[in-house]
């Protein structure tokens, strides 16, 4: 089975691949008998899929034999519903079912870099960093084994930015170049309390996110979220390495739960000193930066202008 991407499917082609079930939605009566929409996705990004089927108790066996992340073969038809590009199964030829041969690279995204590479550059950067409560702080994370497995192939996002795997490490690296610019600009401010910022404040992701044939968010995940998840970590690190300072510490935590910037933002607290203020920027810049460039790359049409949501992106 030749795989064709999600990217590249367009109106009347036919359609025999491979994707990850993202999304389920129970079966619903239409005219001719019941239907069922998943969303698939691959490495390139999700489409909606419309199973039309005949007799209800029929539809209900295929559709409870399929679950969130499995990995099915789709045979079918490319139309359109609302101008966006959905996939139609249409029974008998058309076809749906369960597969365990499959390429894990189709299906789930990973960064451009190479880790390895991004992780010595990242242990090179924490060397430098002069406070050494701060380069000790760090250091008990990067020379964790069990932390690091994690760490290395967390996304920074679910589908927003970053949601890839290796994508936290890249977006990490990113927010660190920028605060050493921002830095040199204004030299009032704490170089490595900003760099600790960069590396802590989305640490939580490496608990909040599981990857599997697709990204999705761990119970853990969707009942704490990251902010909360990353302060705990942080804090029970802390206080094991023993003998912090308390103003640092408290400095550090606040980076982590005011990087959102506002509290409509999902911040508990805003910003409260110049640069928890400076890196809640840096941070957004470089989020709202990746998810423009996504959109941009992932148009697929000959529009100047393509809006997605709030988002805008000028394409020519």
């Amino acid at each position: 089975m030749v795989k064709q991407l999600v990217k590249d499917l367009k109106k009347d082609n036919s359609v025999d691949s491979y994707f990850a079930i993202k999304h389920k939605q129970m079966p619903r009566p239409y005219k001719n008998g019941y239907f069922f929409t998943i969303t698939a996705s691959d490495v390139s990004g999700d489409i909606q899929v419309k199973f039309w089927g005949g007799l209800e108790a029929e539809t209900n066996v295929i559709f409870s034999s399929l679950t969130t992340h499995d990995v099915v073969q789709i045979i079918g038809k490319v139309d359109e519903y609302q101008g966006e590009p959905q996939i139609s199964i249409n029974p008998p030829t058309g076809i749906i079912k369960k597969i365990e041969l499959f390429d894990l690279k189709d299906l789930v995204p990973h960064t451009k870099y190479d880790i390895t590479q991004m992780v010595e550059e990242l242990k090179k950067i924490t060397c430098e960093v002069k406070n050494q409560d701060i380069k000790r702080l760090i250091e008990d994370f990067l020379n964790d084994p069990e932390f690091m497995a994690k760490f290395t192939k967390a996304p920074a996002g679910k589908s927003y930015h970053h949601s890839f795997v290796g994508g936290l490490l890249e977006h990490i690296l990113n927010l660190i170049r920028v605060c050493y610019t921002v830095s040199d600009r204004y030299p009032e401010l704490d170089r490595d309390l900003l760099i600790a910022g960069c590396i802590l404040h989305d640490i939580g992701k490496t608990i909040e996110f599981e990857i599997k044939t697709t990204i999705d968010f761990s119970d853990e995940g969707k009942l704490l979220g990251h902010l909360s998840i990353g302060y705990h970590m942080v804090a029970n690190r802390i206080e094991r390495i023993g003998n912090f300072p308390e103003e640092l510490r408290k400095k550090i935590l606040h980076l982590i739960l005011s990087h959102h910037g506002k509290l409509e933002n999902g911040s508990p607290v805003e910003p409260k000193f110049p640069e928890a203020l400076a890196f809640s920027m840096i941070d957004d810049s470089d989020a709202k930066t990746n998810h423009m460039v996504k959109i941009s790359e992932n148009a697929n049409t000959e529009e100047t202008w393509i809006r997605s949501g709030r988002d805008e992106v000028y394409l020519k």
